[in-house]
């Protein structure tokens, strides 16, 4: 598990996905095959300056029985990889885990064809972009926003009205 304590989220595969560990008014979700993709640049950009550092953390490899197997990302065939950290968490116990890779100096354009990739079929992992004010969790169904300021979301919510899944709002 990484803690990224600004957002107040465990990022930890075995824990339920940021989203649902946020609260209402610290997120909003996309369908994203409902995103065009004017509309999905134009969303990144509300988010995201165009100069602004983002950070990516992904599972890169579990550990089973102690041995790393790698996770089978392929992300280098979507991003140019340069500033690679690995964190282990290992259980002790059962000596098993996840090595969590965390990329640091990524651009908007990243978290884009990342996007896009998605929306074309490309194999989900358990990832997240991140910066100082928010965190994008991609998945093959939606895209979660959560930010740790609240009126940040409450301005892509009057924003997007049309377009933001308001299922799990309450």
């Amino acid at each position: 598990m990484v803690k990224l304590d600004w957002f107040n989220i465990d990022f930890d595969y075995n824990k339920s996905t940021p989203f649902f560990q946020s609260a209402p008014n610290y997120r909003i979700r996309f369908d994203i095959d409902k995103l065009e993709n004017a509309t999905l640049q134009n969303l990144l950009d509300m988010i995201y300056d165009q100069n602004e550092e983002i950070e990516l953390i992904f599972i890169s490899e579990y550990i089973i029985n102690g041995k790393r197997i790698s996770s089978k990302s392929n992300i280098n065939k979507i991003i140019t990889i340069k500033n690679w950290r690995e964190i282990p968490e290992i259980d002790k116990e059962t000596n098993e885990g996840a090595v969590y890779a965390n990329i640091k100096r990524l651009k908007q354009s990243d978290v884009f064809n990342y996007c896009m990739a998605i929306k074309r079929g490309f194999k989900e992992i358990y990832l997240s972009f991140f910066s100082d004010t928010y965190m994008v969790y991609i998945s093959s169904d939606v895209i979660d926003i959560i930010s740790n300021d609240e009126s940040k979301i409450d301005k892509l919510k009057d924003s997007y009205s049309e377009l933001y899944d308001t299922h799990y709002n309450e």
